[in-house]
């Protein structure tokens, strides 16, 4: 039983059970610390965030690299003309860039978002990069707020 049910009262249907710090139930949102009456919530939206400050670091270091690479060897088939070894150079080098970029999108996805309009100001209530997670949070806060409109 949670703690803030008081013992004989009504119990509150929850729509998603605690778990990762969020809890909806009919009349509440809870995420972590911050708590979000349902009834004040209006103009549900989700949408993708901004992409991770580490990612962006990883993808723009490794297209400079790329380019200090395709550079170098630019310059060297101006000197020498094409080889073998700078063949295997460039294939390389677009390998690792790949590679560097595909880890990046993994490791630091774009989180999702759920925003609302919460006492008149925009606010951001909930992200996550897990979509499968963040979906389950979503439809759960709708089933909330459409019942509670049916209810009123």
């Amino acid at each position: 039983m949670d703690q803030t049910q008081i013992r004989g009262a009504p119990r509150e249907r929850e729509h998603y059970a605690l778990w990762r710090g969020v809890r909806v139930t009919e009349e509440t949102l809870r995420i972590g610390d911050r708590t979000y009456r349902i009834g004040d919530l209006r103009r549900l939206r989700a949408g993708r965030g901004r992409s991770q400050p580490m990612r962006r670091v990883v993808v723009g270091a490794a297209m400079a690299q790329a380019l200090v690479v395709l550079a170098a060897v630019g310059g060297l088939v101006h000197v020498n003309g094409w080889s073998l070894t700078l063949v295997t150079v460039v294939v390389a080098q677009a390998l690792v860039t790949m590679i560097l970029v595909g880890v990046a999108l993994v490791r630091w996805p774009t989180p999702y978002e759920l925003w609302a309009l919460y006492r008149g100001e925009p606010t951001l209530l909930y992200h996550d990069a897990d979509r499968y997670e963040f979906g389950k949070v979503r439809r759960a806060v709708e089933r909330a707020v459409l019942a509670r409109r049916l209810v009123k």
